[in-house]
């Protein structure tokens, strides 16, 4: 299973996606990788978290760039469960 997440603008920083995907580690055995589309990696531990660039040709913003995860474009396979970055992951 893929964990995705999507961090665009400022209201959360990169810290709120590495603290999600350590959480996704700890209690998802299952997860396979944390993919966070991103409008700026700056900050995101890449040890974690995979930072793969949002799409800038589609014209999409704020909460439509989520809608970019369901196209093949955004090149993700098999099960796949978005959170969003203010998510708490508990065990």
């Amino acid at each position: 299973t893929t964990v995705v997440c999507v961090k665009w603008g400022t209201k959360y920083d990169a810290e709120y996606a590495n603290k999600l995907a350590r959480a996704v580690r700890r209690h998802l055995p299952r997860c396979s990788k944390v993919v966070c589309f991103t409008d700026n990696a700056e900050g995101l531990d890449e040890t974690c978290v995979e930072p793969r660039p949002l799409p800038t040709e589609a014209g999409l913003e704020a909460w439509w760039l989520k809608a970019y995860l369901f196209s093949a474009a955004a090149g993700l396979e098999g099960p796949v469960l978005y959170l969003d970055l203010d998510t708490v992951v508990c065990g």
